[in-house]
């Protein structure tokens, strides 16, 4: 495999008719059937993968413990996992305050999923519980079991027993302790998931200008929904409200005085920007806007930008280490060196293995004369895929390693993976088509390529065109072929377009 180049564009070219290894089992080698002599693209930069955690909201007590150890975690701690729930002491303390001794036994059960002892305690001591508290929790037991209107009915009753007013009247004047924060986090999340959008809305508006930690905490909920809600109507309106009161965010960031929140801030919509492509495309300028409210020296598009604020945000942090070696190749192996004895968290432990082992098969394809990928240890590669499954980026790395030692049949299974676990990943797509056409299953082929051209990068809507026009052209479609031509996003890819299918 050699490489093609058209300005800072970079594409591996390969060679159809090239020999599979002994170990492949496709059904060309079964057969020995000579694969047909073509050559396809395949793009040498690969989307960008960064790790990220972020918080499925539940209980607003879980989620601001499990924020604030997130956000406060150097991330060195193996013991770290953003789906345990570890009660900071100032809320124990809050609950124990205002809430009876009943309530508190019954949340932990909530805190950590013990619903079946959840439900067993609740009914136990239904009549030590006052009645908001009965409300509360009959609402919080019920949304866990997914039944969501019963929810939204123990919660409306909750909020008419504490205000003395229904959830339809506005809450422009609603005047509440810091303590029923807390219960209107929780009632807009359940509102959001039993689609009562108004309540969500209302709710949602008053929190953002309530002008303490909860608008952070509800500008948090948006930046997150964005990786756990796919309605659009919700996160146009979310966005729109966010601007409205960008500032009395911007206010409450500058009263928290917090470098590392800011960082993450910026982190996380970087990576919206990467993993939510569909939702960022729409709301991009919106999103921008906001960004540059928070630091108008951050522009999403340049990643790079990005990473170097976090971490003059947050010099120590180890995740934004991590994700500058990985754009950086020239300081990835020092990088990589310098954290192999920390006991890091095991999601950034897999990242900077994936980081280390992509670079080294890219430059395997890309014919260096280092043969750095033949010496890659398999099984530590493979053996991501078993830690991660629904991490595509691991199952497309396994696909590259096994295509660049000629597993075919493998790859086309590893690559199948990726794509399964992330439609939208469509260099996983294109690697998928072009297992699938060496291993004789042209018609599949053209049909994942086709499938891929939704993709509006034109760095890879052309790779997926050319690829069709090669294969079209040995199909001897001719007028497809230049039909396809006509159809390229860059003009600067027509070279490449002519010196593949020639």
């Amino acid at each position: 495999m050699n490489t093609l180049s058209v300005k800072d564009k970079i594409w591996i070219v390969f060679d159809t008719s090239t020999s599979h290894s002994t170990k492949c089992n496709c059904k060309n080698c079964r057969t020995k059937k000579e694969p047909p002599k073509i050559k396809l693209l395949i793009p040498a930069k690969i989307k960008n993968y960064f790790p990220v955690l972020v918080i499925n909201p539940f209980i607003s007590y879980a989620f601001v413990s499990k924020f604030f150890e997130l956000v406060n975690s150097n991330y060195l701690d193996i013991s770290f996992d953003a789906t345990k729930i570890s009660i900071i002491p100032e809320i124990k303390n809050l609950i124990q305050t205002y809430y009876s001794e009943y309530f508190y036994n019954c949340l932990n059960f909530i805190f950590n999923r013990d619903i079946f002892n959840a439900v067993g305690y609740f009914e136990d001591n239904i009549t030590n519980f006052n009645e908001f508290e009965t409300l509360y929790l009959g609402g919080l037991i019920n949304f866990y079991l997914q039944n969501v209107e019963k929810a939204y009915e123990s919660f409306s009753k909750a909020f008419e027993l504490l205000y003395n007013r229904p959830i339809t009247s506005p809450l422009d004047n609603l005047e509440t302790d810091y303590i029923n924060l807390f219960f209107l986090f929780d009632f807009m999340i359940v509102s959001l998931n039993s689609r009562e959008y108004q309540t969500f809305s209302n709710i949602f508006n008053y929190l953002l200008e309530v002008g303490n930690d909860f608008t952070i905490y509800a500008l948090m909920l948006y930046i997150f929904s964005f990786f756990y809600f796919g309605d659009m109507y919700i996160l146009i309106e979310s966005t729109r409200m966010v601007r409205e009161k960008i500032n009395q965010i911007v206010q409450a960031l500058e009263d928290l005085d917090s470098p590392k929140l800011k960082a993450y801030i910026l982190y996380l919509f970087l990576c919206i920007s990467i993993y939510r492509e569909e939702s960022y495309n729409i709301l991009q300028s919106e999103i921008q806007e906001i960004i540059n409210h928070l630091d108008n020296s951050v522009n999403l598009q340049n990643v790079e930008t990005v990473i170097n604020k976090c971490q003059e945000l947050d010099k120590d942090n180890v995740l934004y280490k991590l994700t500058k070696a990985s754009i950086d190749l020239d300081v990835n192996r020092e990088i990589i060196a310098g954290i192999e004895f920390l006991p890091i968290n095991k999601v950034l432990h897999n990242f900077a293995q994936y980081s280390m082992y992509l670079n080294n098969i890219l430059k395997e394809m890309k014919g260096s004369s280092n043969t750095e990928a033949k010496r890659v240890d398999f099984k530590k590669v493979r053996d991501l895929v078993e830690q991660e499954p629904n991490n595509p980026f691991f199952w497309f790395l396994n696909g590259l390693y096994s295509f660049a030692v000629r597993d075919f049949d493998v790859a086309t299974n590893y690559f199948r993976g990726a794509v399964a676990t992330d439609k939208n990943f469509t260099e996983a797509r294109i690697m998928f088509g072009i297992c699938l056409f060496i291993t004789g299953d042209i018609e599949r082929s053209i049909k994942i390529l086709e499938n891929s051209l939704n993709n509006y990068t034109p760095y890879i809507h052309d790779t997926v065109l050319i690829n069709l026009a090669s294969i079209n052209k040995y199909l001897n479609n001719h007028i497809i072929v230049e039909n396809i031509f006509q159809e390229l996003s860059d003009p600067d890819n027509g070279e490449i377009f002519k010196r593949v299918i020639q």
